[in-house]
């Protein structure tokens, strides 16, 4: 479900997700108002991303938002990135994986893997980071190449100084994901665009067997 965003007493205009050709949207799927969606990426089934309260959220080439995800912004919580203001931005080639919730105000950095059922709001993560399955991260800034272990709940500075270096293995197994990703992009289109070619065949055929069979009633009268 692609849809826009209604007036409200907080943004006063209507405003429609700008989504490339090249993004592939499973039909369960809903992306709402002001979602900018880069080049090659993969929303999944299930995801919600609800640019209607918090605004605008921006998600980067290559990367990919797996089933399930929700991705939600508070009215009032914004951050900037390059002189321009968001509610969520997603660098390029970042995984969302499964299930996974982020909130705005939040950045994220590229190159990031954001693991299933984890929680992120109001935090800044930088490049090249891994995030573990079921982690909470809360009002926190995390820096460039970090790691951060499989539940782990990071909401403080102490936190934040106990964390991890991400190792190299975690960065290729990110690149992986999004490489698969991706690939799964340019299929899904290519098989979309055939159905899409069979059905407006098969409406010719159609066209044509009326026109042919109007043409014999009208030969006849």
């Amino acid at each position: 479900m692609i849809i826009s965003s209604p007036k409200t007493t907080w943004r006063f205009m209507i405003d429609n997700p700008n989504i490339p050709n090249t993004v592939y949207v499973w039909p369960t799927a809903s992306v709402i108002g002001l979602v900018s969606i880069g080049q090659n990426v993969l929303i999944g089934p299930g995801a919600s991303i609800r640019g209607d309260e918090g605004a605008e959220i921006c998600i980067g080439n290559n990367s990919n938002v797996q089933d399930n995800v929700i991705m939600h912004g508070l009215k009032n919580g914004m951050i900037e990135v390059e002189g321009k203001l968001y509610s969520i931005y997603i660098g390029e080639e970042v995984s969302c994986a499964h299930g996974c919730i982020i909130h705005g105000p939040t950045y994220i950095g590229r190159n990031t893997f954001v693991g299933f059922g984890s929680i992120i709001h109001n935090s800044t993560i930088g490049e090249n980071c891994f995030i573990g399955h079921g982690s909470r991260i809360i009002g926190v800034d995390i820096p460039n190449g970090t790691h951060i272990s499989i539940g782990e709940v990071v909401q403080s500075e102490e936190d934040v100084k106990q964390l991890l270096t991400v190792s190299d293995e975690n960065l290729r197994f990110n690149r992986s994901v999004v490489q698969t990703n991706v690939e799964l992009v340019t299929g899904y289109k290519r098989s979309e665009e055939t159905l899409m070619g069979r059905k407006i065949r098969e409406f010719i055929l159609l066209l044509e067997q009326w026109g042919s069979e109007n043409f014999s009633n009208s030969q006849v009268i």
